[in-house]
């Protein structure tokens, strides 16, 4: 797990001399997912080194597509999902 927070204070110091402009929210999202897989799991991720992990991406699409069922109606989303219209033909993917 530790070598996680290091990565992390790796890309901060990098981004920090480079004096890049940096995604803090991504960046602590991924941060997140990579520790909470390798304690949970034992599973390393790599999405702080690699943003356009696959497991993310997925991870990051389901999210929206829960928020999107809990603005919809009962009924639209009963519709949609029998038909696999919207959002549902996302998530069936």
């Amino acid at each position: 797990y530790i070598y996680i927070y290091i990565l992390l204070y790796r890309i901060l110091e990098e981004h920090e001399i480079s004096k890049k402009k940096i995604d803090l929210q991504d960046l602590l999202k991924r941060y997140t997912m990579d520790s909470i897989a390798k304690i949970a799991f034992g599973v390393d991720f790599d999405s702080l080194n690699n943003p356009k992990e696959e497991f993310s991406i997925a991870f990051d699409k389901i999210q929206e597509c829960i928020i999107e069922r809990m603005k919809t109606p009962v009924i639209l989303f009963r519709i949609q999902k029998f038909f696999q219209i919207g959002i549902e033909v996302e998530v069936t993917q």
